[in-house]
């Protein structure tokens, strides 16, 4: 140990630069499922998986452990995170060695206006414009507010697309009547 310190300081002394990193005992894993919302709100309200964030407890002796966690929204111009306590959220329980998913269902609650730092009403409802962002989380014991993992993002590029234009059949074309009917729809 004597030896290991020396050589640290040595190093130092010579200007040469080195990081410790920090081990934590939760693993975040956000995952975003195209084809993305590009609008915050419909997060709170789709039940369709569009967000999944896994976590995994690596300590293998512990059970129950309860967690909070605290999501982070980056990119083109906005920044916006969730408050400390997120009203709505179940409690999230983890025991050691079992992943645990939670699905958009799960985190609705973080997208809701009222737990969201950063964000007027406005900017809530609009889809947000297009560009590349990160949703981040980040895992924190309940009781002390201990940080339990490092932060996880997910990135994608979010784009607004125009809506389709119908190409047939032509608008105020006569359909023929025919059993069994058949209509074929194209759109670029």
């Amino acid at each position: 140990m004597l030896k290991r310190l020396f050589y640290i300081v040595v190093l130092w002394l010579l200007g040469i630069q080195f990081v410790f990193s920090q081990l934590y005992p939760v693993q975040v894993v956000p995952q975003l499922i195209p084809p993305y919302s590009t609008k915050l709100s419909e997060y709170a309200t789709t039940s369709q998986d569009k967000l999944i964030v896994q976590l995994l407890l690596s300590d293998l002796n512990e059970s129950s452990r309860q967690v909070r966690l605290k999501m982070y929204i980056e990119g083109n111009g906005i920044s916006v995170r969730s408050t400390d306590y997120i009203v709505g959220a179940n409690p999230i329980y983890l025991d050691g060695g079992i992943p645990l998913r939670l699905s958009n269902v799960d985190l609705r609650p973080y997208f809701e206006l009222q737990n969201l730092q950063g964000l007027s009403p406005e900017q809530y409802n609009k889809p947000l414009n297009d560009g590349l962002y990160k949703i981040c989380f980040e895992a924190y014991d309940y009781i002390t507010g201990q940080r339990l993992s490092q932060k996880s993002c997910s990135i994608a590029y979010m784009v607004l697309n125009d809506p389709p234009i119908l190409n047939m059949p032509i608008r105020g074309e006569n359909i023929a009547l025919r059993d069994p009917q058949n209509i074929i729809f194209s759109w670029t």
